[in-house]
């Protein structure tokens, strides 16, 4: 009471309570960076398609499909919330798209293809092994 009495009275007077405040922290950016890679590899997977051919154009096209399809999730519901995390949804989605160019170069050197996006650790069942 004695160091502020005014926030002492509106904590134990009115009962009041921060506020929790919509943020883009890093565990929502990676989490929206790690979806929208795995949708776009994903995608190439089901249609049997190599990293390596797509144009730029088409690259850039299925990550902006699976941007769209992530924003529509509860989870990344605060990227429409405003023009602000409008911008920031933008922002990070073009990151993604950098990022996706720089390994659909890279895959031309190695001529990689991907199989699955996730794979379980530990025990095997006895059908898996």
């Amino acid at each position: 009471y004695y160091s502020n009495p005014y926030e002492y009275f509106l904590q134990y007077g009115l009962r009041l309570k921060k506020r929790n405040q919509f943020t883009v922290d890093a565990a929502l950016s990676g989490t929206y960076y790690h979806s929208i890679f795995e949708q776009v590899i994903n995608r190439l997977i089901d249609k049997r398609t190599d990293f390596h051919d797509l144009s730029d154009q088409e690259l850039e096209n299925l990550s902006q499909k699976s941007a769209h399809d992530l924003i529509e999730l509860p989870d990344f519901q605060i990227l429409q919330s405003d023009d602000h995390f409008r911008a920031v949804a933008q922002s990070l989605t073009n990151d993604v798209l950098l990022t996706l160019k720089l390994m659909h170069k890279a895959n031309r050197l190695n001529n990689s293809h991907p199989i699955k996006t996730e794979v379980v650790f530990g025990k095997l069942s006895t059908d898996q092994q």
